[in-house]
C-alpha cells in the first residue's frame, strides 16, 4: 500500500511544472530579428490580434539551445503600448537565457480563462545531460496588464 502511495506522489511531482522560465524584455535589435526571421510556420497571432508569438532560431546560440519564443503583447491599460518579451530556457544548474533544443507552434493549444488570461501550450525540448528531453512550455499572458509567466513540464 505504501509503495502505491509513493508511486502516486512521484507521478504528481512529475506532472507539476518543473521550473519557471526566464523572461526578459526585447531590445530593438530583437524586435528586428523577429520580423526578419518570422515565417508562416513560426508566427501566430492570438487574442484578436493583441498577442503575437514567434519562434526564432538563433544561429549564434549553442547547438543545445537555438530556439527562443518571442511574445509581443498590446495591452490597452499599459502606457507602454506593445511589449516584447523573450522566453528562454532556465532550469536548475543551467544558466539563464539558454534557448530550447526545439520549439514548435504545430499542435499548439491556447485558451482565454478568467476573462483576461491567455494560456498557450507549446511542444518543445530542452537539453538534459547529453540528451533531449521533451517538454510542454506553458505561457500565461495577462491581456489587461501584459504580465507574462512561463513554465515547463
Amino acid at each position: 500500500m505504501k509503495s502505491q502511495a509513493l508511486i502516486v506522489i512521484l507521478l504528481c511531482l512529475l506532472a507539476s511544472p518543473l521550473a519557471a522560465q526566464t523572461i526578459t524584455a526585447c531590445d530593438e535589435e530583437m524586435r528586428t530579428a523577429i520580423i526578419a526571421k518570422s515565417t508562416e510556420d513560426s508566427l501566430r497571432v492570438l487574442a484578436n490580434g493583441d498577442v503575437s508569438l514567434a519562434i526564432v532560431h538563433s544561429d549564434s546560440a549553442p547547438d543545445d539551445g537555438k530556439y527562443f519564443l518571442f511574445v509581443l503583447v498590446s495591452t490597452p491599460e499599459s502606457s507602454a503600448g506593445q511589449q516584447c518579451r523573450l522566453v528562454s530556457f532556465n532550469a536548475s544548474g543551467r544558466h539563464d537565457g539558454q534557448g530550447f533544443l526545439y520549439l514548435t507552434l504545430q499542435g499548439m493549444h491556447s485558451e482565454v480563462s478568467n476573462g483576461n488570461v491567455l494560456t498557450v501550450e507549446l511542444n518543445g525540448a530542452w537539453w538534459d545531460a547529453g540528451d533531449g528531453a521533451d517538454t510542454l512550455l506553458t505561457v500565461q499572458i495577462d491581456l489587461a496588464g501584459g504580465n507574462i509567466e512561463a513554465f515547463i513540464q
